[in-house]
């Protein structure tokens, strides 16, 4: 459990590793404002389609999900791929967010 925000939100996680072979593993994640009286909570999942690419995926009680494919070279360059929806907008239109990175390890 931590707080976070100047003392505003309890965090508590669980991470579940299911087939380290394969990087399965599971999440969750319960989140708590104390201003606002809000709590949420989010889970998630990856999976090792290959050796260097990781597929995460997540869904939270706001209505947004999400999802996340990286794929290593190398050992050490590394290219992602994240999408994002919210299903719970307020004009009824979804405005999907994409994003793409590269990411260098020493």
């Amino acid at each position: 459990m931590q707080r976070h925000d100047s003392f505003d939100i309890l965090k508590a996680s669980c991470y579940h590793e299911v087939n380290p072979l394969s990087k399965t593993a599971i999440a969750a994640e319960l989140k708590h404002s104390l201003s606002m009286g809000e709590t949420s909570a989010t889970i998630g999942a990856q999976h090792a389609i290959l050796p260097e690419t990781l597929v995460k995926a997540r869904f939270d009680t706001f209505g947004k999900a999400g999802a996340v494919i990286q794929q290593g070279f190398w050992e050490r360059f590394y290219v992602s791929m994240a999408g994002e929806v919210d299903f719970k907008t307020t004009d009824n239109n979804l405005h999907p967010k994409v994003g793409v990175s590269v990411a260098l390890r020493p």
